[in-house]
């Protein structure tokens, strides 16, 4: 029911007053929207950020379950080891013919000095493993080697600014002067690098061009991009 309106409040300043005060709750029920508007955002945000960390927990715990059991199953003996089936027993005393008497059988299996063997080996190899992924490979080039790298020159114009990035790079095999890149740009550029100058640019993906082959004999490139 809406209270009706005493008769000065049809004047001009009344009705001004009315306006401002609905201007104002207005704008302060805009503002509250806003607050919880950015606090849901930050909440979000949060719950975003939990649910990566716990992926990565996941995955680390998922390779060294995984490594665990590849541990676990160099220990099990893989061979040399026949279950008997269920319900048929098995003699304990071997029988020899001309009367002489029942001798105790070994059973068939490994030693404990085998197990110990073969848990040591594990260990080794267990070890092997983790310094093998936390190691530099030999081959990598030294930091003193890339210290001393030069830049002999630079084309920073072969692809769109907006977008930069060269993700794959091909030399003519009959003319080396004849470059091409693919780039994130979606664009493929074919460059002279003697007379410094682009040569054409190729247009018709819709991604970006993640591989850029000349082909062996022909004047002809080929580009490849996931957007087909």
């Amino acid at each position: 029911v809406v209270k009706p309106k005493p008769p000065s409040a049809t004047s001009i300043p009344a009705i001004l007053k009315t306006l401002q005060d609905e201007w104002d709750a207005v704008m302060l029920h805009s503002f509250t929207q806003r607050q919880q508007l950015q606090t849901a955002r930050q909440e979000l945000s949060h719950a975003l950020y939990q649910h990566d960390a716990a992926c990565r927990v996941i995955g680390r715990l998922t390779k060294e379950v995984t490594a665990a059991r590849e541990a676990l199953a160099t220990l099990k003996p893989q061979a040399g080891i026949a279950q008997p089936p269920a319900g048929i027993p098995q003699p304990a005393i071997a029988v020899e013919a001309a009367g002489v008497a029942a001798q105790p059988t070994e059973q068939a299996g490994m030693t404990p000095e085998i197990i110990q063997k073969l848990q040591d080996k594990a260990t080794v190899l267990t070890q092997e493993r983790k310094k093998r992924g936390r190691t530099v490979p030999e081959d990598l080039v030294s930091h003193d080697t890339v210290r001393n790298f030069h830049t002999l020159a630079s084309h920073p114009g072969l692809h769109s600014a907006s977008v930069p990035g060269i993700l794959s790079l091909d030399i003519h095999a009959a003319d080396t002067s004849k470059i091409l890149t693919g780039g994130n740009d979606r664009n493929a550029t074919v460059f002279n690098k003697d007379t410094e100058q682009v040569v054409a640019i190729l247009k018709g993906h819709t991604k970006k061009v993640t591989r850029v082959v000349y082909h062996p004999e022909e004047d002809i490139v080929i580009t490849a991009s996931p957007d087909t």
